[in-house]
């Protein structure tokens, strides 16, 4: 009964949300929603009891609740709530795109190169050796041992990426491919070669939602917001995820994940994608509370971390994630929720909730309202957060120099590639796509 709740519950708050911001499927707190509502749909597939309890229910539909409050508030207190209707393109400079694929270039050369050093193998057994010191590395990519120029340059490497992947999208969506859009895909394969290099699969990923988002913002900023989705679109999408979870599948022995060589692909699903809600429930029946001095250890742990890291603490944040059996598989994700019951209670849930409601929704509007190209950019970066937040805490728990520092490439190769600026007037009218 409480599974079926929980979900009713979750999809009421999505009905809720197209209804108030007509019909827009893209709004943060339809994203989030339907992300928890595919988690649930997912454990379906398992053999798992789903015995939920209702302080688990009654805390995720609160903490969703509050994200969907603070969005509402948000923009209806907007002045000029109508979607824009212009937007301003910015042009390209030749010269500055070449420069920006020349570092890119030079940063996989010398990651490589540390890479070999710090393996003391061939390459490939090198970056597997790296993935085992990393492997609970909460970072972008840079990691201690790797020289701190390279670290920097690898963060200028991913904004790069996802600069480029945007501006690659848009002319393929607005159909006009010219010379540059060749470069714009080289920019984006040398963020591939860094995420694969890094011997892990979650850069990848955040690539593959940030493409995900870009085509639909993208599309809708070119021909109004008020398109509508056609069966078919629905129909690339949905084969798109499943690529991808296939992709995600087969790759876990390439990355080293020998221990589910054996396990099916439901098993990998469940375990990765459902796995947070489940032990979640199982948390919330003896949860574990911070008693210590240190005030959001657990939210704010990479935060904790970056002053260890300068000689400012004397000790390191270590995430308290169990272990827990799901079926013939272990697991340790609890959902973000169990940061913030941990470190706060019930009221840090409903306050970090409205906090990271306002922090996605205040760039959303940007681009909604405020026909902003680059804040496509900066939501399709922290985009990833969003999916994920029904397995773990991408934003707050890692809410570090690191990732700031990224944002703050993206911005600055932004501007240093985009030249002029051109205001550009959708034809009116409704559009499918």
């Amino acid at each position: 009964m409480q599974y079926t709740v929980l979900l009713i519950g979750i999809s009421m708050l999505v009905i809720l949300t197209l209804f108030f911001f007509d019909g827009d499927y893209l709004m943060p707190s339809v994203v989030l929603n339907t992300s928890y509502i595919l988690s649930l749909l997912v454990l379906l597939l398992s053999p798992l009891e789903l015995s939920f309890h209702w302080n688990t229910v009654v805390t995720i539909l609160v903490g969703l609740f509050s994200f969907q409050f603070a969005e509402l508030v948000l923009f209806k207190r907007r002045k000029g709530l109508n979607c824009s209707r212009s937007y301003e393109k910015k042009c390209i400079s030749y010269f500055t795109i070449v420069i920006v694929i020349f570092i890119q270039i030079l940063t996989i050369v010398f990651y490589i190169q540390d890479i070999k050093r710090i393996g003391q193998s061939g390459l490939w057994e090198s970056v597997k050796n790296m993935r085992r010191m990393n492997m609970y590395s909460a970072s972008l990519g840079s990691s201690d041992y790797v020289r701190f120029y390279v670290s920097r340059l690898m963060k200028i490497n991913f904004a790069a990426g996802y600069v480029n992947s945007f501006l690659f999208i848009r002319d393929i969506t607005c159909k006009k491919r010219n010379r540059f859009t060749l470069f714009y895909l080289i920019s984006v394969c040398f963020y591939l070669i860094q995420a694969i290099l890094s011997g892990g699969r979650a850069q990848a990923l955040r690539l593959f939602f940030a493409v995900f988002i870009t085509v639909l913002l993208t599309y809708r900023m070119e021909y109004g917001w008020r398109s509508r989705l056609r069966f078919s679109t629905v129909i690339k999408v949905m084969v798109g995820i499943i690529v991808a979870g296939a992709a995600f599948y087969g790759s876990r022995v390439f990355f080293g994940r020998i221990n589910q060589v054996n396990l099916s692909f439901a098993s990998v699903l469940t375990s990765y994608y459902s796995g947070g809600i489940y032990l979640f429930n199982e948390y919330m029946q003896h949860p574990i509370r911070n008693t210590g001095s240190m005030v959001g250890a657990q939210t704010f742990k990479d935060f904790y971390n970056l002053l260890y890291k300068y000689g400012l603490r004397s000790y390191r944040i270590i995430p308290q994630l169990e272990f827990r059996n799901m079926g013939d598989t272990v697991n340790n994700t609890y959902t973000a929720f169990r940061y913030y019951y941990q470190d706060f209670g019930i009221k840090g849930v409903v306050v970090l909730q409205a906090v990271l409601s306002l922090i996605y929704n205040f760039i959303y509007s940007r681009v909604k309202h405020g026909g902003k190209e680059y804040a496509i950019v900066v939501y399709s970066f922290i985009f990833y957060a969003l999916i994920m937040h029904c397995i773990s805490d991408q934003f707050f728990s890692i809410l570090s120099f690191g990732y700031v520092e990224t944002i703050m490439w993206i911005l600055i190769i932004w501007c240093f590639e985009t030249s002029i600026a051109v205001r550009i007037t959708p034809i009116p009218g409704d559009n499918e796509i």
